[in-house]
């Protein structure tokens, strides 16, 4: 997990979080690690982060969270081991928010119609 922070120092805001294992690193209970950065990979910082950031509520309180689309910017950007996969999975949810707001054609064919021809439809595979 990676916080932005928009103090000069991040780090001791979340000394009481955990074990600190690094420099801006922590070790939060349950083995999960937490990793406080200035300059996430392909932003201006928390400014640029905050344009686009919406306010989540959880038990502990609201969170402000970075948009999908800015997600998708750092995982872009990133050279971690998991960023391809993390870029792939921020597009997946663009795509299907996309695909949930464009209208749908009138389709008068029952459910049962609907199954019948989709099981029909088969993808064509070279042997």
């Amino acid at each position: 997990m990676e916080l932005c922070s928009y103090v000069d120092d991040g780090a001791p805001v979340f000394a009481n979080l955990g074990r600190r294992v690094g420099r801006h690193r922590y070790e939060l209970p349950g083995g999960a690690r937490l990793r406080v950065a200035d300059l996430p990979a392909g932003t201006h910082g928390f400014k640029d982060l905050r344009r686009g950031s919406d306010l989540i509520t959880t038990p502990a309180g609201i969170v402000r969270v970075a948009s999908v689309v800015d997600l998708l910017r750092i995982a872009d950007a990133s050279r971690s081991k998991s960023a391809y996969r993390e870029a792939l999975a921020y597009q997946a949810v663009l795509d299907v928010i996309e695909a949930s707001r464009r209208p749908r054609p009138q389709d008068d064919r029952s459910p049962a119609e609907k199954i019948d021809a989709a099981l029909r439809r088969r993808t064509p595979i070279r042997t």
